[in-house]
């Protein structure tokens, strides 16, 4: 009875990690505590406290906080992130993140090998409008340095243009990929090392 719920339901979701906190009595003597907690869908390095690299968790709704608990090998999968850089300085607060969750969930549930590649998504042309002119979300993966991804397309449809590509390239004995353009709204542009420009 001493406890003041109200404050540690505070306390709580002050907690980065939590998403929400509900703190109520149970008479006579119990606290009935449910907690639900941000999922991750990105990782991105910060500089700490000490000028030391730290990690940091992305959630869908662009929270940025330590992540506690999680599996080394949950974290592995998460793909890291370069954040946009704002006009007037700093990366906070990261916005449109569950546009970018919406194309993470869709490559992982249709291409799920070529997913486990993706290495890094920036977000340096996408400030979380999808309206403005010009927003692009830019994958890079162990397999192709540069994938972009754009907003006049759903996302499913691009990625099935990926996989064309993907076919035609592996049946021509996997010549070099510089950049995969699926932003384009009727077609996806490749530009191969070599200096060619293909359209899919």
């Amino acid at each position: 009875m001493e406890i003041d719920i109200h404050a540690m339901k505070q306390q709580l979701e002050a907690h980065g990690q939590v998403k929400s906190a509900s703190v109520e009595r149970q008479f006579p003597d119990a606290l009935k505590i449910d907690l639900k907690e941000h999922e991750p869908v990105l990782r991105m390095r910060v500089m700490g406290a000490e000028e030391q690299p730290e990690l940091r968790i992305v959630s869908r709704e662009g929270t940025i906080y330590e992540g506690v608990g999680y599996p080394q090998a949950t974290l592995r999968k998460l793909p890291y992130v370069v954040p946009y850089r704002h006009p007037e300085g700093g990366f906070r607060p990261l916005r449109g993140i569950d546009k970018v969750a919406n194309l993470l969930e869709t490559a992982r549930r249709t291409q799920p090998n070529f997913y486990k590649t993706w290495q890094l998504v920036s977000l340096e042309h996408y400030s979380g409008d999808p309206e403005l002119p010009g927003q692009v979300i830019e994958v890079r993966t162990s397999m192709v340095p540069r994938i972009i991804f754009g907003f006049n397309t759903d996302f499913a449809q691009q990625l099935d243009r990926l996989a064309v590509v993907l076919n035609y390239v592996q049946d021509r004995g996997n010549p070099a990929i510089r950049r995969i353009d699926l932003s384009l709204k009727d077609f996806a542009a490749v530009q191969f090392e070599s200096g060619r420009i293909s359209t899919f």
